[in-house]
């Protein structure tokens, strides 16, 4: 095929480049949504449940015909409410399951188009669980990953015909959440979730994993992938920037695609449609959430490249893969340098599978005007813990920075660093303001969530073949969770094994932002040690201490005994015939540690725990 790209250089900004392969299609109608599902059965697509951070979770299901372009409102999932599920079709019917919606999930629904009906069918064979994948081989569909309070590698087979589960190899990755999947000519593949980049396939036949290409050789957040017949395509992001990339399972290789027209796009779903594909839905650059639906068709030609660049710098222009390139400027090879205003067009010659096509480009490139910005990780923050910022500016050197955070019942809101930290200490959402070299000027909002409580309580003191309850509080957030040193993630634990136990409480949603809190707690045991101490008064100190303590009592002693306890409940050392009421206490040879003093005259007893750290 020929193809004619042309590009125009000119002197105002503009930060857009018009990627011919993806097309916007009409607005996907019902309320815009992220965590929703989708799919395609014969020549039609499907985007259904979902979630609004505001409103909830969506039950609502609707149906996109491509040659009109047009959505219609079919029936309700029959499942009810609900967000973070699976969807995929085999053959004529469609499949949803797992999810989320005040606790997990593991229904399973069919539908059928015919009659636009749902009907439930046996349950998915795993725990009930939330950010799972899902795909279909054959006339088999498959569903595993997620967490189901904590993160699982299980995998399922569903056999839509006896209507049954029936397990299958683990996933052959780590444990993960928010991993993408797709199927391509009877082999599944799964890959990325929880800041992974590695990439599986699936063999149905052998039930075997194996470990193919990584997509990226940084972690990012993998929000959407599709299949044609032939290739895989995922979208991700990694720092600002939202990458889309083409798989083919021939060589095992990955290739970078035109980018997708949105940034910060995440949590989107994504089906294909005799060979096209669509990217739909999710959260938005701006904050809020999108019900865009963007067409891509792999088969068009395209450039990538900056289209903005200051001035004394460049650009690199790549056209698409072909046999043969023509520049306006001489230049004969797939890339072309531009380091100035113009007019710049380009010939590229091929054959491929998609036959023979003429695609005609107009690309606007601009210099950039300098300009100034702030980043701070996803955009969020939380109450009482450290928010950095960074600042950056385009095109020229930045000496100066006056940032605002907004913040003023804070009291120091304001700072001159190139990059501060800085602690919100109420909730809300703030506007943050910088200016740079005194000129250039930008805001941005940040969202500061509430941080949870914990609480462990003091440390404690129990006998051999004791346990102790430590509860890290309720939390009545539906994304909350606890992880304890222990591994355990249930809000209530038993200790009984001495030692340092802390726990981390998260409330954790997508677009609230994570905040986390941690509490520590130290387990002591000691042999034969009464917890109740029957002196008046008595008072001990320093302590901690690193060369000796001091314990007074409210009277003196007579021959009394002094017994010294490790964490463990071992006897460590022993004064007998003590006498007085100032005992000095020396160190010694003790090493850092926690200890536990026994004090015993008569029925008079005295135990406390000291620690001892240089």
């Amino acid at each position: 095929m020929k193809i004619l790209l042309m590009f125009f250089l000119c002197m105002y900004y503009t930060a857009v480049l018009a990627q011919g392969t993806w097309t916007p299609k009409a607005n996907f109608p019902g309320t815009a949504r992220y965590e929703a599902v989708g799919f395609s059965i014969a020549n039609k697509g499907y985007i259904g449940t979902g979630r609004d951070g505001s409103l909830g979770n969506f039950k609502d299901f609707w149906e996109y015909n491509p040659v009109t372009d047009t959505w219609a409102q079919k029936a309700d999932f029959g499942g009810g409410d609900r967000c973070n599920a699976v969807g995929f079709s085999i053959g004529a019917k469609g499949y949803i399951g797992t999810g989320a919606n005040e606790g997990f999930k593991k229904d399973f629904w069919e539908y059928d188009p015919t009659n636009n009906s749902w009907s439930q069918k046996a349950n998915f064979g795993g725990t009930a669980r939330y950010d799972a994948v899902g795909f279909s081989i054959g006339n088999k569909g498959y569903i595993g990953t997620g967490t189901d309070g904590s993160a699982v590698k299980d995998f399922w087979e569903y056999d839509p015909i006896i209507d049954q589960w029936n397990v299958k190899s683990d996933f052959g990755g780590t444990v993960r959440t928010n991993a993408i999947a797709f199927a391509i000519n009877n082999k599944g593949y799964v890959g990325g979730g929880s800041n992974q980049t590695d990439f599986w396939t699936y063999n149905p036949v052998s039930d075997q994993w194996t470990v193919d290409s990584p997509f990226s050789t940084t972690a990012g957040y993998v929000s959407s992938a599709f299949s044609t017949s032939s290739k895989g395509y995922i979208k991700y992001e990694s720092g600002n920037q939202t990458i889309f990339k083409e798989y083919n399972p021939s060589d095992q290789t990955w290739i970078l695609k035109d980018s997708f027209p949105e940034t910060y796009n995440q949590e989107s779903v994504g089906f294909s449609i005799n060979d096209i594909g669509y990217i739909g839905t999710g959260t938005k650059n701006t904050g809020g959430y999108s019900n865009h639906l963007w067409q891509y068709d792999p088969c068009k030609a395209s450039v990538q490249g900056q289209t903005y660049f200051c001035q004394g710098e460049s650009t690199v222009l790549t056209a698409s893969a072909g046999t043969s390139y023509l520049w306006s400027n001489g230049n004969v090879t797939q890339s072309t340098t531009i380091n100035a205003a113009g007019d710049y067009s380009v010939t590229v010659s091929q054959s491929t599978a998609c036959g023979t096509t003429t695609d005609s480009k107009i690309i606007t490139i601009n210099y950039i005007t300098p300009s100034a910005s702030i980043s701070f990780g996803n955009g969020y923050g939380c109450v009482g813990q450290k928010v950095s910022f960074n600042s950056s500016l385009s095109c020229l050197e930045a000496t100066s920075w006056e940032w605002d955070f907004g913040d003023s019942n804070s009291g120091t809101y304001t700072s001159t660093l190139e990059n501060p930290d800085h602690v919100f200490v109420s909730s809300g959402t703030y506007t943050v303001t910088l200016k740079i070299n005194g000129t250039y000027t930008t805001s941005k909002n940040i969202f500061i969530n509430t941080s949870p409580s914990v609480d462990l309580g003091i440390d404690k003191l129990i006998h051999e073949g004791e346990t102790v309850t430590l509860d890290a509080g309720y939390l009545s957030w539906q994304w909350g969770y606890y992880n304890w040193s222990t591994g355990q993630t249930s809000q209530i634990i038993e200790a009984y094994i001495p030692g340092n136990y802390y726990v981390e409480v998260c409330l954790d949603d997508f677009y609230s932002g994570l905040c986390c809190v941690k509490d520590t707690i130290l387990v002591t045991i000691v042999l034969g040690i009464e917890e109740e101490n029957n002196f008046t008064t008595c008072t001990l100190s320093p302590n901690p201490f690193s060369v000796f303590t001091t314990l007074k009592l409210d009277k003196n002693l007579n021959n009394a005994v002094l017994t010294i306890y490790n964490m463990y409940g071992q006897e460590i050392k022993k004064i007998e015939g003590v006498n007085g009421n100032t005992i000095i206490l020396h160190r010694e040879n003790l090493p850092n540690g926690v200890y536990v003093i026994r004090l015993e005259e008569g029925k008079n007893i005295f135990t406390e725990k000291i620690i001892i750290k240089d």
